[in-house]
């Protein structure tokens, strides 16, 4: 590298090839997420702690929450009558649907018992977060 001093070049050099390790290995950590049946769907930095959001993988609607710092993952649609939970309202860990009150534990997908508990549990999703990359196991895999 001309004009510089052989040590500032040798660590200007390094710097490049650190930044490209972290890159590559990104990448190819997003290849091997998708190849496990993977699905990105999103970024830490769109999902406050407390927050929920719905995404949509293939024809499945999914309720994506960040529960302390956790991202958690399940159907967004309550098995009551099928009405989408991320409309309704998160108090720590438990999800309720705005059309009737039912109550979901979003860590087990367990119903809470209550008006309309004869429903049955959510499916929940396994989730990955990579570097500030929401990975969810796609439902139809």
């Amino acid at each position: 590298m001309a004009g510089y001093p052989v040590e500032e070049a040798s660590y200007i050099i390094l710097i490049r090839v650190c930044a490209l390790i972290g890159f590559v290995l990104q990448y190819t950590g997003g290849n091997q997420l998708a190849e496990e049946g993977f699905v990105r769907v999103g970024n830490l930095d769109n999902l406050s702690d407390g927050d929920m959001m719905q995404v949509k993988i293939g024809k499945q609607d999914v309720l994506i929450a960040n529960l302390n710092g956790k991202i958690h993952a399940s159907s967004d649609v309550c098995p009551h009558q099928f009405y989408q939970l991320s409309t309704g309202d998160l108090d720590g860990d438990v999800v309720r649907c705005s059309l009737h009150g039912a109550e979901f534990d979003l860590k087990t997908g367990e119903q809470l018992p209550g008006k309309y508990n004869q429903f049955g549990s959510l499916p929940v999703y396994e989730v990955r977060v990579t570097g500030s990359e929401i990975w969810v196991k796609n439902p139809a895999v």
